[in-house]
């Protein structure tokens, strides 16, 4: 029987402050070991493509069913967390051997996000659990992807049982029980819609807008964009809704006019990161109860623009990036009012 942890002490809160640094963690990873597996083991592979196209597919469009079943068992959930952690380490341990390795290692990725996600959106007070929670994977893509080698990845998988050990031994007779007065919901129902509409515009064209930034050019340029956006997301949730729309509106509207210089493409890519831990605060509340299923979603519609965005090669990007960002800010100035 599971003893039930409640947050109104400030044990507790210690309690779920360890259980965000495991999760902190364990993003990282899960995000570091497909990239990293991918561009070791199948970079020169002829199907490394497709290969590509199916961990994304895996990985991001199955997360609202997963999360959707998450919500529904939520007392399995811990189980859930540690299966996808194992998941993605059995997956990096295949890699040599089987392209199965890219199933676990898609699966895992998803099931960890909307099963993690499950309890840290459901218990966090403010934003910063939600930037903290969600910055660590953008880290490791830019690591995993700059410095993949055999030598790292067995290094992480051999950290990533030990700390998985660790993470079942501290939390498998304990739940986090959720229990104190926050605002958790919409309160006017007839907002729920057009905010979600708004919300889910806004996902997808952060997304969309990712493919058409002018590039940098600068030395590891990609590890450079992912520590930005490390930081963004991480100061985002330090800010709380309203202040980090407005914060990533000037900064965004002012980086605009020197676009085409590195530095004030790095303000641009941060101003953008700000409004990540905002965004997740915006869907846990639309679909109060429902906190994978609304992790998932947002996933998915980060997926979509990417790929159409490929589909349609031909298309302007320059336009395209004027178009993404006049909506977006526009999207932002509605958020605000």
């Amino acid at each position: 029987m599971q003893e039930k942890v409640s947050l109104k002490n400030n044990e507790s809160f210690r309690f779920y402050k360890k259980y965000l640094s495991f999760a902190g963690f364990f993003h990282f990873l899960v995000d570091f070991l497909p990239i990293s597996v991918l561009y070791f083991f199948y970079k020169n592979d002829a199907d490394f493509g497709v290969l590509i196209v199916i961990y994304n597919l895996l990985a991001f469009a199955t997360q609202p069913f997963l999360g959707y079943i998450i919500d529904k068992l939520e007392n399995k959930n811990f189980y859930a967390s540690v299966l996808s952690i194992f998941m993605s380490l059995i997956g990096a341990v295949l890699a040599d051997t089987t392209f199965l390795s890219i199933v676990f290692l898609g699966l895992g990725n998803a099931l960890f996000h909307v099963s993690f996600a499950k309890t840290v959106l459901k218990n966090a007070r403010s934003n910063f659990p939600l930037g903290f929670f969600i910055s660590f994977g953008v880290l490791g893509l830019g690591l995993g992807f700059t410095f993949y080698s055999k030598l790292l990845i067995n290094l992480f998988i051999v950290i990533g049982f030990l700390t998985l050990i660790f993470f079942f031994a501290t939390y498998k007779n304990a739940k986090i029980e959720r229990n104190y007065s926050d605002d958790t919901e919409i309160k006017n129902k007839k907002l729920i819609i057009p905010l979600f509409i708004l919300v889910i515009i806004s996902i997808s064209l952060r997304a969309g807008i990712g493919k058409v930034t002018p590039s940098i050019e600068l030395l590891y340029s990609y590890l450079i964009v992912c520590i930005v956006s490390f930081m963004g997301k991480m100061c985002g949730g330090l800010f709380n809704r309203k202040f980090a729309l407005i914060i990533s509106l000037i900064l965004s509207t002012c980086s605009l006019f020197f676009i085409n210089q590195d530095i004030f493409t790095l303000i641009f890519i941060f101003s953008i990161n700000l409004l990540m831990p905002t965004t997740l605060d915006y869907i846990r509340k639309i679909f109060n109860n429902y906190e994978a299923f609304s992790l998932g979603l947002s996933a998915f519609f980060l997926l979509v623009p990417i790929y159409l965005i490929m589909m349609f090669d031909v298309i302007d990007k320059k336009l395209l990036f004027v178009i993404f960002v006049s909506i977006h800010l526009l999207i932002l100035l509605i958020l605000i009012i």
